[in-house]
């Protein structure tokens, strides 16, 4: 749980990550490792130096170990091509007449992970956006001016929320918590090219 939620109070961990398989197995092996030289069953009290090196250096290993495994599971293994800002992400739609998708999450948002490793991470839906839209997420684990004018904006009060612009910045659809990969997907492949100028309220 500590683990957890260290990742929230330094984010950069968490980009050290990746979800796939072989990071896992790496992961738990040096979770043993350290294990195997003494984390847990060599004690700091009344030790030597080298026994309190070796404990040391055990309980650095499990650390590691440990905050790979957990965040592991917190990583997608395949994410959707992004673009860096929704300036950025407009300016590209109107040229390349693509609707934009804005995904308004936070890092303490259990069901915006859930939507990472679930929802963008899946074949299809990731295929589909990466096609037809442009994709940008909208960071709100911190508090900015920018970020509550950007909520406020879309009224976006609940995270998850995803919000799907024409690229002239009209609201086309508007999806509000955890949204599975098949409803995704019905909903994306509702926007066909005669919506993009006729917005869904």
């Amino acid at each position: 749980v500590a683990i957890y939620f260290l990742g929230f109070l330094i984010p950069s961990l968490r980009g050290l990550a990746t979800g796939k398989w072989w990071f896992l197995v790496g992961s738990i092996l040096v979770s043993v490792a350290g294990v195997a030289l003494g984390a847990l069953h060599l004690s700091f009290h009344g030790s030597d130096i080298k026994t309190k090196v070796k404990k040391t250096t055990g309980l650095v290993l499990l650390v590691i170990g440990l905050t790979g495994s957990v965040h592991f599971f917190l990583t997608p293994s395949a994410a959707p091509a992004q673009t860096a800002n929704l300036e950025d992400a407009m300016a590209e739609a109107k040229e390349k007449e693509r609707p934009v998708i804005m995904d308004f999450w936070a890092i303490h948002c259990l069901p915006c992970i859930q939507m990472d490793k679930e929802t963008f991470a899946h074949p299809e839906v990731k295929k589909l956006i990466d096609q037809r839209f442009k994709f940008v997420k909208i960071d709100c684990s911190k508090d900015t001016k920018k970020v509550r004018a950007l909520r406020k904006k879309y009224k976006a009060i609940q995270l998850p929320t995803i919000i799907i612009l024409s690229p002239d910045g009209k609201v086309l659809r508007r999806l509000k918590g955890f949204t599975g990969p098949d409803k995704m997907l019905k909903t994306l492949k509702t926007i066909q090219s005669k919506d993009i100028t006729k917005p869904n309220k």
